[in-house]
């Protein structure tokens, strides 16, 4: 399994700033970067993966109930002190 077998493009030589695409995903050369030795990885690569696994591995039946929320949800859903579910609502209503 290949970047290509997979559906990923790789970088355009016309676009610098572009390493890997996938349904609208994009990791920039920076991001990919991370995926070597001894780095910490960002949100945005976290996200990308994460809606990579749910995109190639999930059955098609359980790909249709899953959402994969972006890292920074739960951060957004409980900021500015928000005591219930209900209050952090306001914070990520437009997310999905």
């Amino acid at each position: 399994y290949g970047p290509r077998v997979l559906g990923l493009s790789e970088r355009p030589p016309q676009e610098e700033t572009l390493a890997l695409r996938y349904r609208g995903m994009v990791l920039d050369e920076r991001d990919v970067g991370l995926l070597e030795d001894d780095q910490w990885l960002n949100d945005t690569v976290i996200d990308f993966f994460l809606r990579l696994a749910v995109e190639v591995a999930a059955p098609d039946g359980l790909r249709e109930q899953l959402y994969v929320a972006k890292t920074q949800f739960f951060t957004r859903l409980t900021a500015c002190g928000a005591s219930s579910g209900e209050k952090g609502w306001e914070n990520v209503k437009t997310w999905t």
